[in-house]
């Protein structure tokens, strides 16, 4: 949900497992309150680590995208 510190939570997670943000683009929806975050990171997350941000308050979902640049 669109809610002030939500990309400090996810952060703040994200840092704990020592995962780098190298790009971060946050929009507002017009839907509820809803807004859109999309991050590239340095490594993907275990499934563990997904479901933990997935379960984060005001999260309404969590997917991981792997794109194959490597």
């Amino acid at each position: 949900m669109d809610r002030p510190g939500m990309v400090g939570q996810v952060g703040m997670l994200l840092g704990q497992w020592d995962v780098n943000v190298n790009y971060m683009s946050v929009s507002a929806s017009n839907v509820e309150d809803r807004a859109l975050m999309v991050l590239g990171i340095n490594r993907p997350l275990t499934e563990e680590e997904s479901a933990a941000v997935a379960g984060l308050p005001n999260v309404f979902s969590a997917r991981l995208l792997d794109l194959g640049l490597d």
